[in-house]
């Protein structure tokens, strides 16, 4: 068996005495404490827990493994909310507000403003946005007539794709695909 690093040693006595601290006794006990002793490493000071991470010739530790199908999930979520941060900060850089990004990625108005402060874009815009003129709408409705509700997952790439292209801000587009799913346009694959 492979010895374990007096640091995640101490780490995890620290992380026990807290759950004791806390009240959870029970959970505490789960990682083969006894009683007596909860008691006692509650009265230590860190260089006395740092003395106990350090006793070398015992495995104080016997067992760290991880369940590789649980952390298999792990990764995937966050791959995905790493991949949903990513599009925040892009569509945030286009344009977009917090309708947009609540309705997209459940964000609130504080998640919004963090986001903004983050990437130092101020809420307010320098003046109206240009206008959407019937040419753009018609290359709009090209770009996004794919697509047959405002729910659709590639949404956020074809805004990000339609601003790219269009220079037209993420915003304006997106008060534009709310029109035309209110006037039941989106899902109809013919021109406007």
């Amino acid at each position: 068996m492979k010895k374990i690093d007096s640091d995640y040693i101490f780490q995890s006595l620290l992380y026990l005495i807290k759950i004791i601290a806390n009240g959870e006794i029970k959970n505490a006990m789960e990682f083969g404490i006894k009683e007596n002793q909860l008691t006692e490493l509650l009265t230590l000071n860190s260089q006395e827990l740092h003395d106990i991470a350090n006793i070398t010739n015992v495995n104080l530790i016997s067992n760290i493994e991880f369940n590789p199908d649980v952390l298999d999930i792990a990764l995937v979520i966050n791959r995905d909310k790493s991949k949903r941060r990513k599009k925040t900060l892009q569509l945030l850089k286009a344009g977009a507000s917090y309708p947009l990004l609540h309705h997209l990625y459940g964000l609130s108005i504080e998640d919004t403003a963090n986001y903004r402060k983050l990437l130092n874009v101020g809420n307010s815009k320098k003046g109206r946005p240009r206008g959407i003129s019937d040419n753009d709408k018609d290359e709009l409705y090209k770009l996004f007539d794919s697509i047959d509700s405002l729910n659709d997952p590639s949404l956020p790439d074809l805004i990000l794709a339609a601003s790219e292209e269009t220079e037209i801000q993420a915003d304006s587009i997106w008060i534009l695909l709310k029109e035309w799913e209110q006037d039941a346009l989106l899902g109809i694959k013919s021109s406007v």
